[in-house]
């Protein structure tokens, strides 16, 4: 059906095949396949997204997989993708929050320069 209707957006209802994929790849964390989750968010364009809510939820899950996966540079580099789109989402969503921690906890000082601003920005100061 999604695919049959492309993306749209009427008052607010968002629905097409990025929105779609965008809630299989949160599922899919969810569900603790992690290896899924990755493999849809490599093929998925998170810009065609039809409202900012949705392509933040995209990086911040890409963010996790990727600190699973124990690539900390991807997710840095998709926190940061947060931080551009809304400092807001880095200091009040809780999932967010919880995945810079995780970033902290196992930080080398090559991610530490790009890691320190996104902590400072969601209040969490190194």
């Amino acid at each position: 059906i999604a695919a049959g209707t492309g993306e749209t957006n009427h008052h607010r209802m968002s629905f097409g095949p990025t929105n779609v994929a965008l809630h299989r790849i949160s599922t899919a964390i969810e569900l603790g396949r992690t290896r899924e989750a990755l493999d849809l968010i490599e093929r998925t364009d998170a810009r065609r997204a039809a409202s900012v809510e949705r392509r933040l939820t995209f990086h911040i899950d890409a963010a996790r997989c990727y600190a699973r996966r124990d690539n900390p540079v991807a997710a840095v580099h998709m926190m940061g993708r947060v931080m551009h789109e809304s400092r807001d989402e880095l200091r009040y969503n809780p999932i967010a929050r919880e995945t810079l921690r995780q970033l902290t906890a196992r930080s080398t000082p090559s991610i530490r320069a790009d890691l320190d601003p996104l902590l400072e920005t969601a209040g969490l100061t190194p």
